[in-house]
């Protein structure tokens, strides 16, 4: 049976599930080696990814703009026309060790001292974007809220994501991340990917459509939920008042 959206809402904030002591130990090793891999199979990764990189920079915006979840700010150098380039970015090593990191205007360390900026209505920015994160975020809605109350009424807010409980997607990372993984480290990459993506695509969907009044989703290689790798959305009107009454209900994090 489908979830109405408000059950869906109900369901956050999600709790990520533990990972075993033996994925628990080499964790922070794995994330940089993906972090950092330069093999064929990462440069293929980093290849296709790339198409979530290119529709989100094709719409030139002015004016200020933030990404959610910038890590070593990859995006930074194909976003040409903006006047300010502000980041949300938990991994403080990752983004401060950046090459542009000295470029970047304002900066979050965690998604709550956003969340509690937005909410105040002082922040404005004409795109608000994110590639494969979405699908990491235990708060999704709060996020997505707190970027509705932070854009300008004509902005966007973006976001690439994983086709997450899609069948090519799923295929995909078992017969090649998957692989490299158990080879690796002898364990399985399926309990790692339930303690990192938390959010599955339609429900990444579904919390954007709750806050705003036009979603676009788009999908790559072929449009159908299961025969594509990744999907862009591209969210236009924010609905500020159930916005505000969300973030209300829920109460605002502290900054």
């Amino acid at each position: 049976m489908t979830m109405s959206n408000a059950q869906l809402l109900a369901t956050y904030p999600r709790t990520r599930p533990p990972l075993p002591k033996a994925q628990a130990a080499v964790y922070e090793q794995e994330y940089a080696i993906n972090r950092a891999g330069s093999g064929p199979l990462y440069r293929a990764v980093r290849g296709l990814e790339s198409w979530m990189h290119r529709k989100i920079a094709s719409e030139h915006t002015t004016g200020a703009v933030l990404e959610l979840g910038a890590g070593g700010l990859t995006h930074f150098p194909i976003e040409q026309w903006c006047d300010e380039y502000d980041v949300v970015e938990p991994a403080a090593d990752v983004v401060k060790t950046a090459e542009h990191f000295g470029e970047v205007g304002r900066y979050w360390d965690d998604y709550d001292p956003f969340v509690s900026d937005a909410s105040s209505g002082e922040l404005r920015y004409s795109k608000i974007f994110s590639v494969a994160v979405l699908e990491h975020l235990t708060n999704l809605p709060a996020v997505v809220a707190a970027s509705a109350l932070a854009l300008t009424p004509d902005g966007s807010f973006q976001a690439g994501i994983p086709m997450e409980g899609g069948a090519l997607w799923g295929a995909s990372w078992r017969l090649t991340t998957g692989v490299a993984y158990r080879i690796r480290t002898k364990a399985s990459y399926s309990e790692l990917m339930r303690h990192e993506h938390i959010n599955n695509a339609a429900e990444i969907v579904d919390v954007i459509n709750e806050f705003f009044g036009e979603v676009k989703v788009s999908r790559f290689p072929l449009s159908g939920r299961h025969v594509s790798m990744y999907a862009y959305i591209c969210a236009r009107h924010p609905r500020t008042k159930v916005a505000t009454s969300y973030l209300r209900r829920v109460g605002t994090p502290d900054a």
